[in-house]
């Protein structure tokens, strides 16, 4: 199962999928820095993190 998920610095657009709420055994997520390389950031409503009890790292700075 997944335990880390590194996205950051990828000029990622869009939403958040809720489908990240089902990574019950994630321990680090982090999708910060999407809009230093030109890129339009993240919008939209976060996912419910406070359900991923496992997680202990979470990093959104500079997403928007």
């Amino acid at each position: 199962s997944l335990e880390y998920l590194r996205l950051d610095q990828n000029s990622l657009h869009g939403s958040i999928p809720a489908e990240i709420e089902g990574l019950t055994r994630i321990q680090h997520i982090d999708l910060s820095d999407q809009i230093s390389r030109g890129g339009a950031g993240i919008s939209g409503p976060l996912p419910r993190f406070a359900n991923l009890l496992d997680l202990t790292e979470l990093y959104l700075f500079k997403v928007c």
